[in-house]
């Protein structure tokens, strides 16, 4: 089992309280080293990428596919390990 933060656009992150995203990153943490399953956070890895249609959903074009080959990375890796 894989967990991974969703993708969300620079406006969408900045409207989140930093407090409240620690608290999740936080308890993904937890939950993590409680149950030894890998956490990837993403949720703002491509958030300042021209890949975006808009601030929640990641455009359907070439550039677009960087987060699935990311994704696809972590389950073939996951799955060798």
């Amino acid at each position: 089992m894989v967990f991974f933060t969703n993708p969300y656009h620079r406006l969408v992150i900045d409207s989140i309280d930093d407090s409240d995203t620690q608290k999740f990153a936080s308890m993904l943490k937890n939950i993590s080293k409680e149950y030894e399953i890998d956490v990837f956070f993403l949720h703002d890895k491509y958030a300042d990428l021209n890949i975006w249609r808009d601030p929640f959903h990641v455009a359907i074009n070439p550039d677009a596919s960087i987060f699935t080959n990311d994704i696809q990375e972590i389950i073939f890796k996951e799955i060798g390990d």
